[in-house]
């Protein structure tokens, strides 16, 4: 479990655990992110997007609740892989 903030970046936080994978957020510049494996195992590929392209059913608190995220969000923006340097 990691939680601290993102080097030489002002204002940042980073909230991550690694069992099975990379699972957490981590906020820069006033965006927040999200980071979760796409495989069970934690040598596969992980997902990072926004956290307000995440959907979310049900209700938030003590009930039972789904969250998804929206892969079909037409985005313009580079497609390039980008890595974090953590």
């Amino acid at each position: 479990f990691y939680h601290g903030h993102v080097q030489d970046q002002f204002d940042s936080s980073v909230s991550v655990g690694i069992c099975s994978g990379i699972r957490g957020f981590l906020r820069v510049q006033q965006q927040v992110y999200m980071i979760e494996p796409l495989g069970r195992t934690d040598d596969e590929d992980h997902a990072v997007y926004r956290w307000e392209h995440l959907k979310v059913g049900g209700q938030l608190g003590c009930g039972p609740s789904s969250l998804l995220y929206d892969q079909n969000q037409n985005h313009n923006q580079d497609r390039a892989p980008q890595h974090a340097g953590l």
